[in-house]
Formats: C-alpha cells, sequence, structure tokens
C-alpha cells in the first residue's frame, strides 16, 4: 500500500527537510518518499548524499516510520569475492539507518524503490498519465492496447489489388 486513502498527503518543495513528499496518518505517523536520480551504481559520495537525506528526515520527522528511497536504476548483487554489492551496501545503510533512527526512539522501515519498482508502477493503466506527463508520449501496453492488438490479430486478413507493371 503506497497510497493510503486514511492519510493526507503532503509535497514539498526544496529544501525538503529529507523527503520529497509524505504521507501523514490520522495517527501521527508519516510515510516519507526521498528521490535520487543516480543514473548508474552508487558511488560513495553518492551513499552519503542520501545518508545525509535519510539523517535529516529522521531529525525533521520524528513521526516517520516508513522511508522509500527512490533511484531510477537496479542494485547490483553480482556476488565477487572481496567487493561489496550494491545490494550488500544498502543492507548495510538500513542497518545504519535503523540505528540512527532506535537512537531518537523511532522505528522506521527502510524501502527501495529501484528502476524495476518505479516502472512497475508507472505501467500500472491508471498511471498512464504519470508515464506521459514525466517521458513523453511513450506507449503504455494497457488492456486497450492489447484488445486492438488481439482484434487486429483474429481479423481475417484484408486482400489488397496488386499492380504488376509491365517492363
Amino acid at each position: 500500500m503506497e497510497t493510503p486513502d486514511d492519510a493526507e498527503f503532503m509535497r514539498k518543495g526544496s529544501p525538503d527537510a529529507g523527503v520529497e513528499c509524505f504521507y501523514v496518518f490520522p495517527n501521527g505517523k508519516e510515510w516519507g518518499w526521498q528521490a535520487k536520480f543516480f543514473s548508474s551504481a552508487m558511488t560513495p559520495a553518492q551513499w552519503k548524499q542520501t545518508d545525509d537525506s535519510v539523517r535529516t528526515a529522521l531529525d525533521k520527522h520524528p513521526c516517520l516510520e516508513r522511508y522509500f528511497v527512490c533511484v531510477p536504476h537496479d542494485r547490483s548483487d553480482a556476488r565477487i569475492k572481496g567487493q561489496m554489492s550494491e545490494l550488500e551496501h544498502w543492507i548495510a545503510r538500513v542497518q545504519k539507518w535503523q540505528g540512527w533512527a532506535e537512537a531518537r526512539g523511532m522505528d522506521v522501515e527502510f524501502v527501495w524503490w529501484g528502476s524495476f519498482e518505479l516502472i512497475e508502477r508507472l505501467s500500472v493503466e491508471e498511471n498512464a498519465g504519470r508515464l506521459k506527463f514525466w517521458f513523453g508520449d511513450g506507449r503504455t501496453f494497457g488492456r486497450d492496447w492489447f484488445t486492438q492488438r488481439l482484434e487486429e490479430a483474429i481479423a481475417p486478413p484484408r486482400v489488397s489489388a496488386i499492380r504488376l507493371r509491365s517492363t
């Protein structure tokens, strides 16, 4: 459940206090989203930038209980001996961030939304407007598109006249 019916949505500008937007539930608890436009494997500087956002969100949103980190690529996990994959970096960061939260008396779940998760959400037919807004006139493969393709495939072939040219 990413868009709770019983919560109020709040969009933020810059500076954002560690979250781009958040929901406030009737009990005062919050879910926050942070977008990072890193298009390839995260560098140490980018992990630090994310750490800074998490720390700020924990300081400025003491009722935070779920924090979504949105990055438009998927985490690597090659499992190469002696190298730490992005997935392993993520797991280590989550442990660190949970420690920061616990030190503040908070219990926060950290959720990764990578390329797969973002595309999955944008591909839902009811989000076609968002997809078009952000990415132009891209094609969405919804029910209508598939129905039209099926009807085209089932329809009897059209015979067209072929004109032969004499030489």
